[in-house]
């Protein structure tokens, strides 16, 4: 058995199966699209999880912040949000 063939096996049918509508969308912010947070995405795909890039700027957030179910703000070592984005965020996750 090759290493993908185990690696699959072991993952449930849901994390098999194609990506559908009715799934859970991920919504990753960044202050860029990074190396990470593309990696992350394919993993999610590979999962199963439909999962989006998302600029950190309020007006890019407000657009898709219906489209998902689940928000990830990924910052790289050194970099700081900024406070406006943590303040919205902050009102429309409470």
């Amino acid at each position: 058995m090759e290493w993908n063939d185990r690696f699959l096996s072991g993952r449930s049918e849901a994390a098999r199966s194609p990506i559908r509508k009715d799934n859970p969308r991920m919504m990753v912010i960044g202050e860029k699209e990074s190396f990470l947070i593309r990696a992350l995405l394919n993993k999610c795909d590979d999962a199963g999880l439909e999962a989006f890039y998302c600029p950190a700027e309020i007006k890019s957030i407000s657009y898709h912040w219906e489209k998902a179910t689940l928000i990830v703000y990924y910052l790289e070592r050194g970099e700081r949000s900024p406070q406006e984005v943590l303040i919205y965020l902050a009102d429309h996750l409470a």
